[in-house]
């Protein structure tokens, strides 16, 4: 696609400047004040004749005219989409023509040309004296509409200034020695912001120019040192186009957005096609660098002075917050998509055993005192570090974020000695971490909204006679909101004082034990709470906790999974409080009784359900609970799921968002489910690892409101069918979401699958990706929407089909990763 912008842009430097002033008079009446870049036909690389007109004080409007126009030729394809038209009388020279223009649909499918006949124009000009000015938006990455191309009036463009910018654009050899002023530096990444790329190889040489020319110039000092006002001036204080730097930087690095988690990450290069995501910045207001260890030891040995500056730059320009650092690159931005009853449980993931890997404390030095005073996040997981080294800067700085997680080596202490009464920090994230005393007591005097102690245990300083008594001065005790004490072990004095906090609202005391204190009478918890969330995994029995449980005035969601002991279920679901309140309600996890399933039975508002590898061989005995009639989302997966009278699916009727994924389905089971009346309701249906026959799949194509659609081919021996099947699903106007799982696939099968024209994710997951279907054209290939496409691959792509899927989605976002290689955040 860049080439052809190069291609069109460049002959405005060889165009006669007598028609800029002849067609002066026509762009200052049809818009005023604003620069037009129109579109260079997608197909062909043409030259082009430029035309333009200078408006007040030498800035400049321009536009393209196709040369393929001059011999006559009235091709079809190329005419049928042109929206704006140049028209001329008598001998003069075109102006926009300002009447309304179609071509006669009667036309044989046969014919590739149009006659002048065939043309019709409101005021009655002919055709050949009109001449098309298409538009430039189908290289831009959003192709929102068919207007114009805009640059804004605040870039004030001026032709010189314009015929620099088209030199880089075409790449121009003597370049190099061209060193840009601070201020056209800063408005060429204006006229980028406004063409808004996305990453490719060409993109990367243009930024190498930039990056040559600008930070190596006479006026480099001028450009590192000033990062607002200009950025305020020409940018609107958007960031994207400055995030390209990174990717020309230092040739063993390569960067890539996650918006969902507010990181860039910066990691060494990888073979994979991905997409980097930069544009979606623009829509944060605040960001983070994730970066592994290794990168960081990249960086403080193998970066040079210049290099430094131009990072130091980059991180103040897009105002980088915080730093995560991590043992595992994050290589690409995995598209996060949504589970069906997802109460906000974090799947706990086995830490990689082996030795950490050490960050070195140089990387702070090497920053610049701007990019210090702004960090307000860190974030520590599986590393080594001395934190000792950042004393002066937690002292010193604003902090809102902190996590430290399966950092084995850190001795106790460490919170106490880095924030002594901090009173700023928002969340205090602790994981496997072994507390001192006066840790905890520091942790008192924070005024923490969210406060997670996961694995957390008491070190050998623990005084068992501690009382905390300063409850005045707690500060954690007014601010707290949500408290997670998973698979930790802690005193129950420090329990009691956190539970009555003001205005805590979230608790998740999953397997965890108090310390045991055989003097001390432990206090039963007895404070009334609207909870919005209680989750216990495999949870212990404990007095202290059912008594929380009792004293609840109402519980949204409550999490109940991986429960070994009956019992539990009977206490909890005999409480009357619960009842009435919860909505969202999971049970995941371990096979229950009928007897429990019945006790169900008392639940009267709950809308959402997890019974996820839980429910049990045999219905036999179930009773008609009240959640069929409540229940819109439910996740059954993992199941033994049988037809007739023990299918529970087509139990409920008021399902809207459906998993099955994984799960057995005995005889008819699934076309019951597909058959029981959610064909007019359900939006979401989770399939993968369903075998789907040719009868139920058709019967899932009558879905009518499907927006998120899971499914798993690799037990189907013909893709193709069933995409050819999804042609005519009903849903296909609705479809938003799409994850599909198959053995083989081939690039027909492909672009069938991705062919819903409102479809804003796709996923897909195979084996092979078969090349030998080669009859597909590029030119063939044209979505109009912005699309985010993910394909994860066990076995490497060949040539051909990158060649094509990065050839065919240059205005999308792609990324092809191979070995299901998904980045953990």
């Amino acid at each position: 696609m860049y080439p052809l912008v190069v291609f069109g842009i460049a002959s405005l430097l060889y165009s006669n400047k007598k028609i800029y002033l002849d067609l002066r008079k026509c762009f200052k009446h049809w818009i005023p004040g604003i620069f037009i870049l129109t579109y260079i036909n997608a197909t062909l690389f043409l030259r082009t004749n430029s035309c333009a007109s200078v408006m007040d004080p030498s800035s400049l409007q321009f536009a393209f005219l196709n040369d393929f126009w001059k011999n006559k030729l009235f091709e079809r394809k190329k005419l049928s989409g042109v929206k704006y038209w140049l028209s001329c009388q008598d001998g003069k020279k075109s102006k926009i023509c300002l009447g309304t223009h179609h071509f006669k649909d009667n036309l044989s499918d046969e014919s590739f040309l149009y006659s002048e006949n065939d043309f019709n124009c409101s005021l009655g000009i002919s055709l050949y004296h009109h001449e098309p000015l298409d538009i430039l938006n189908n290289f831009r990455a959003l192709n929102l509409d068919k207007r114009p191309f805009i640059f804004e009036n605040r870039l004030k463009v001026k032709y010189n200034e314009f015929c620099v910018f088209v030199n880089y654009l075409t790449l121009k050899d003597d370049m190099d020695s061209y060193m840009l002023s601070y201020k056209l530096f800063y408005k060429f990444l204006g006229m980028i912001e406004m063409l808004d790329p996305i990453s490719s190889v060409f993109l990367n040489r243009l930024y190498s120019f930039l990056l040559k020319t600008g930070f190596l110039g006479a006026d480099s000092d001028k450009i590192i040192s000033d990062y607002k006002e200009y950025k305020t001036k020409y940018l609107d204080s958007k960031k994207h186009s400055i995030m390209y730097f990174f990717l020309v930087l230092d040739d063993s690095l390569d960067a890539c957005l996650h918006r969902e988690f507010s990181y860039i990450s910066l990691f060494k290069k990888t073979n994979q096609l991905i997409d980097c995501g930069f544009r979606r910045i623009d829509h944060m207001s605040f960001v983070a660098m994730n970066i592994s260890a290794s990168t960081v030891e990249y960086i403080v040995k193998k970066f040079n002075r210049e290099q430094l500056l131009i990072f130091n730059w980059i991180l103040s320009c897009i105002e980088v917050s915080g730093f995560y650092f991590n043992k595992i690159e994050m290589t690409y931005a995995a598209l996060i998509i949504p589970r069906v009853c997802d109460f906000g449980v974090e799947k706990l993931v086995e830490v990689e055993r082996g030795s950490l890997h050490l960050v070195s404390p140089m990387f702070f030095e090497l920053l610049s005192p701007t990019n210090i005073e702004r960090i307000s996040f860190f974030r520590f997981k599986s590393i080594m570090f001395s934190f000792d080294s950042l004393v002066s800067v937690f002292k010193k700085n604003t902090f809102k974020y902190f996590e430290i997680s399966d950092c084995s080596f850190m001795k106790p202490q460490i919170i106490s000695s880095l924030f002594p009464r901090k009173p700023s920090l928002e969340i205090l994230k602790l994981q496997g971490i072994v507390l001192s005393n006066q840790d905890v007591v520091a942790i008192l005097y924070l005024s923490i909204r969210t406060l997670v102690l996961n694995k957390c245990e008491m070190g050998t300083d623990f005084n068992r006679k501690t009382k905390y008594n300063d409850r005045v001065n707690y500060k954690i005790l007014k601010s707290l909101r949500s408290l997670d004490i998973s698979f930790s072990k802690l005193p129950v004095e420090l329990l009691s004082l956190l539970l009555n906090a003001d205005s805590i609202e979230k608790l998740n005391f999953s397997s965890f034990e108090f310390i045991p204190r055989g003097f001390f009478k432990q206090t039963l918890f007895d404070v009334k709470r609207n909870w919005v969330s209680l989750i216990t995994n495999k949870y212990i029995p404990s007095e202290y906790f059912m008594n929380v449980a009792r004293s609840a005035e109402s519980v949204k969601f409550f999490v109940l999974s991986q429960v070994s002991f009956e019992g539990c279920f009977r206490f909890f679901f005999s409480l009357h409080n619960f009842f009435d309140t919860v909505q969202g309600l999971d049970i995941s996890g371990k096979i229950i009784s009928i007897e429990i399933m019945n006790l169900l039975g008392g639940f009267k508002q709950v809308s959402q359900l997890n019974i996820a590898n839980s429910l049990p061989a045999s219905l036999v005995g179930l009773d008609k609970l009240n959640l069929f009639k409540t229940v819109e989302y439910l996740n059954v997966s993992g199941n033994i799921i049988s037809s007739d009278d023990d299918n529970f699916v087509i139990k409920f009727r008021k399902l809207t968002k459906l998993d099955l994924s994984k799960t057995n389905l005995k005889d008819d089971a699934l076309n019951e489910i597909l058959n029981s009346g959610i064909c007019d309701s359900l939006i979401h249906l989770n399939l993968c690892g369903v075998e789907l026959s040719e009868k139920n799949f058709r019967k899932l194509c009558e879905f009518k409101l499907l927006k998120h659609l899971s499914i798993d081919f690799k037990k189907s021996l013909n893709v193709s069918q069933y995409a050819d099947i999804l042609k005519d699903a009903i849903f296909r106007e609705n479809l938003n979401v799409f994850c599909v799982e198959a053995i083989e696939i081939n690039l027909v099968d492909f672009f069938k699958l991705i062919s819903f024209p409102k479809l804003k994710k796709f996923r897909l997951a195979c084996y092979v990706f078969d090349e030998s279907v080669r009859f597909l054209q590029r030119n063939n290939i044209i979505y109009e929407k912005n699309l985010r496409i993910e394909i994860v691959s066990m076995e490497a792509l060949p040539c051909y089909i990158i060649e094509v899927l990065s050839g065919a989605f240059e205005d999308y976002c792609i990324s092809i990763v191979e070995n299901m290689s998904v980045c953990i955040s």
